[in-house]
């Protein structure tokens, strides 16, 4: 019997998925965002938000296993760290250790109240 593959990381090349967006912060840099609406099918709202923060070296898209087994079940928001995957590093005149906070306050409401938050991170997030 063939052995299964292991799923894979999907390419951070060519376009973004439909639901990015870019978010700027404080210092401009220009974040990748993506947020998955449980609404978008024409389902209901969200009364929880969960927000996924990688590590260094990572990216987004390290959290498609558990973006699958959440989706439809509450708002998902990911986002790319400043250097990381889709989105621009900071300039090395203003990086400052507080950056990472405020970053991922910023790209956790690019659109809409939270409500209920859950952040999901792995070590080095910020």
């Amino acid at each position: 019997m063939p052995e299964e593959l292991p799923p894979s990381l999907p390419a951070p090349t060519g376009p973004p998925p439909p639901a990015s967006r870019v978010v700027e912060t404080d210092d401009g840099v220009l974040l990748h965002v993506e947020v998955d609406e449980p609404g978008a099918d024409g389902g209901t709202t969200a009364s929880l938000t969960v927000v996924f923060s990688h590590g260094f070296t990572a990216r987004l898209a390290e959290w498609e296993l558990q973006r699958a087994a959440l989706r439809g079940r509450a708002r998902l928001v990911l986002w790319d760290q400043r250097g990381h995957g889709r989105s621009a590093a900071t300039p090395c005149r203003t990086r400052r250790s507080t950056a990472p906070a405020a970053t991922s306050g910023r790209c956790s409401t690019p659109s809409s109240p939270l409500g209920r938050c859950c952040w999901s991170a792995t070590p080095w997030a910020g």
